[in-house]
């Protein structure tokens, strides 16, 4: 008996969980169990020929908001090709009305609701044994003779009961993003999200974490991402995970999802003091800072805590920091959700999410929808389109700008510029909804703005409001060239870098780590950008540069030169780092 587990995931660099967890805690003798895994950028015709290739017993699609449509288009073309295939549905996305995914879908033949381990070995025994009555399989959704019946759902297992998900170096998937758990649930019961429907934590064992982990590591895994709901909650336990991870001394990133009002002292001191810069990765959900919203659902954050946390966090530069924010949430208005937005960009996260509510299946918010005059798209991925407190219009405009920042600000291109251009406006909303307008106006959202177009975009607009020309253009030449960019723009004063590199006295006294280099060679190290006095003076008047790599040299300097090393990078932005010296 074959049976092929099938994963369409988001990104080509994505590898998917579920499908490793099923397969591995289904060894059934007799029974031979292939995965396949694709993006959903393929079309669904060459994934069904892949998987019919295999002349499927039993097809597994993993199914999620992001891919639904496309796996039951996959699975359709399995079914018209090969009937005999049982087609069988799980995850999330089908796990809250499996009768009505059966009744909708002729194609699929089994959906395993909830957490699928124990339920899918179960499923496949049965198949494998020739029994067509599966009434006795908790967690199972089946087309019976008068229509679907569904099963009573399934007792959760200790986690040490579960086979873990890469058992051998053979598991591990190459080049990709490897997602790794430590603990299921969560400790919050946020209506908006699934996991509120699931009571308590469970964890696994910490000794079979170190070993998964230290595997992981082994094999020169580049970035591992947990997906533990809150990987804070209990603090002791992930210290001690955090500094296993440090004692390893590989160069494996982890990215972890953790509440920012969860970190004590002791891991803060630890995150900020012995964590080497660029091995870890925070994603913290703040989702509204305006605590009357947060306590509709169910949601509470001291803030005070928070603030102290993430500032701490920012302030060392060594973790790269994402936050995160829900539009639509109810008793948000438009208002209200841009004092969030505010309040969460003042941290300067070097990635920020302005997100959108979606009414997932099962979730609580989903059903207040009448009440709280949700209007949302009645198909993955369920998103909000307005609610009594935010009309339509104004969600446009929230999408608009959220479509601004990532563009702009998580690009991560223009960090010298932003900080610049803030000056210039009452608020990072304001400064945003501003740049909306000269958005529309040169077409950028329905055409693809390259680098340079964004370039001169932020000249045009610093312009615009009042910006002085010098210190526009040579900000954003800074930004051109910590970026890695080659070439020059319109408005980057160009200067003699030949000139500068072969002065060895100048060399010696200022830039001594270019000495052993030879003039040829320091021109390919180094980029010399010069920089007058204004641009030097609000270099000068704080200490945020700090933060993007930049040291001065200089005291009292009118005009100055900054020299880029294309050797030195941002651990954390990956930005080319330098320092401000005199002009000689």
């Amino acid at each position: 008996m074959r049976v092929v587990l099938v994963a369409l995931n988001a990104r080509y660099i994505h590898s998917n969980l579920a499908i490793r967890y099923l397969k591995n805690n289904c060894q059934v003798p007799g029974v031979e169990i292939a995965i396949r895994e694709y993006s959903i950028n393929e079309h669904p015709d060459d994934i069904a020929g892949d998987v019919l290739a295999l002349e499927p017993d039993v097809a597994g699609f993993s199914c999620y908001i992001w891919n639904i449509e496309l796996v039951r288009r996959v699975a359709r073309r399995v079914k018209l090709i090969s009937p005999r295939t049982v087609v069988v549905f799980g995850g999330p996305e089908v796990s809250f009305d499996p009768a009505q995914e059966l009744a909708a879908n002729p194609a699929v033949d089994m959906v395993v609701y909830g957490e699928g381990e124990e339920t899918f070995r179960e499923l496949v025994l049965s198949l494998k044994d020739g029994r067509e009555d599966y009434n006795s399989v908790a967690g199972l959704a089946w087309r019976g003779v008068r229509g679907p019946r569904v099963n009573p759902p399934r007792e959760l297992l200790p986690l040490e009961k579960i086979k873990p998900p890469y058992q051998s170096p053979a598991d591990i998937p190459e080049d990709k993003i490897v997602y790794y758990e430590t603990s299921r649930g969560c400790p919050f019961r946020c209506a908006y999200c699934l996991s509120s429907l699931t009571p308590g934590v469970r964890y696994l064992p910490l000794e079979r974490v170190r070993q998964e982990i230290a595997a992981l590591v082994a094999a020169g895994v580049e970035q591992v991402k947990l997906v533990d709901r809150t990987f804070n909650c209990h603090r002791q336990r992930a210290l001690e995970i955090m500094k296993y991870i440090v004692s390893l001394g590989g160069n494996t990133r982890f990215h972890f999802e953790a509440a920012g009002d969860l970190f004590d002292q002791e891991m803060l001191d630890f995150l900020t003091q012995e964590v080497p810069a660029g091995l870890f990765e925070l994603e913290i959900g703040v989702q509204s800072t305006n605590p009357a919203v947060l306590e509709r659902v169910g949601r509470r954050t001291d803030f005070v805590v928070f603030a102290e946390a993430v500032s701490r966090l920012r302030r060392a530069g060594n973790i790269h920091l994402h936050l995160d924010l829900i539009a639509g949430l109810p008793g948000e208005d438009v208002s209200s959700c841009y004092r969030s937005f505010d309040d969460v960009y003042r941290f300067r996260p070097h990635f920020l999410q302005p997100g959108f509510l979606k009414l997932l299946k099962g979730s609580s918010l989903r059903e207040w929808a009448e009440e709280y005059g949700y209007k949302y798209v009645d198909e993955p991925p369920y998103e909000v389109l307005a609610s009594k407190w935010l009309p339509y219009w104004e969600m446009r405009q929230l999408k608009k700008v959220e479509e601004v920042v990532e563009k702009i600000y998580n690009s991560g291109l223009f960090a010298f510029t932003l900080e610049y251009l803030l000056t210039l406006f009452s608020s990072p909303s304001a400064m945003y909804r501003q740049m909306v307008a000269l958005w529309e106006e040169r077409n950028f959202f329905h055409k693809k703005p390259g680098a340079k177009d964004l370039f001169n975009f932020l000249y045009s607009f610093g312009l615009a409001y009042g910006g002085r020309e010098e210190v526009l253009a040579e900000l954003l030449s800074l930004d051109w060239v910590a970026a890695g960019m080659r070439g020059a723009l319109p408005f980057i004063r160009q200067e003699e870098e030949g000139k500068i590199l072969r002065d060895e006295e100048f060399i010696s006294y200022r830039l001594p780590e270019l000495t052993p280099l030879s003039p040829r060679e320091r021109g390919k190290t180094a980029v010399v950008v010069p920089v007058g006095a204004a641009t030097v003076a609000w270099l000068m008047g704080g200490d945020w540069y700090v933060r993007e790599g930049l040291e001065l040299r200089l005291k009292g300097q009118k005009e100055g030169l900054v020299i880029f090393f294309r050797t030195k990078k941002h651990p954390v932005t990956g930005r080319l780092q330098g320092v401000v010296v005199p002009r000689p």
